[in-house]
């Protein structure tokens, strides 16, 4: 979906508040992460429902890991198209996404009419 208003990528745009953002979401999840598997191992010299109960506990943090596991590659593609200077840019239609819509969701892929156009599919 092309938009002939738009311009492409400007090269002078600063991302660097949106990549310390970005690197701070990164390190807030990994020790998140590491909290959690601290947080949550099983003692299994107790009786049944606790060992059910410790096995629940570590099937949500897998739960919740997959989903961190998962934002951290949104991340972690994010920074690399900062510095390769490839970030902002709609990958459906190359044009230019708003700052705003970056600022708020800085690893999304693409603008929001393409984004719309991704959903109704």
């Amino acid at each position: 979906m092309k938009k002939e208003n738009v311009k492409k990528v400007s090269t002078t745009r600063d991302y660097s508040a949106i990549r310390t953002s970005l690197l701070n979401l990164q390190t807030d999840i990994i020790n998140r992460h590491n909290q959690h598997k601290q947080d949550n191992e099983v003692d299994v010299s107790g009786d049944d429902v606790d060992f059910i109960t410790g096995v629940f506990l570590v099937e949500m943090s897998n739960q919740l890991s997959k989903r961190d596991i998962a934002l951290i590659e949104k991340i972690t593609s994010a920074l690399d198209k900062i510095d390769n200077d490839r970030f902002g840019s709609c990958e459906e239609c190359e044009e230019e996404i708003p700052m705003r819509r970056l600022e708020a969701n800085p690893y999304c892929t693409c603008c929001v009419p393409c984004a719309e156009s991704l959903e109704a599919k």
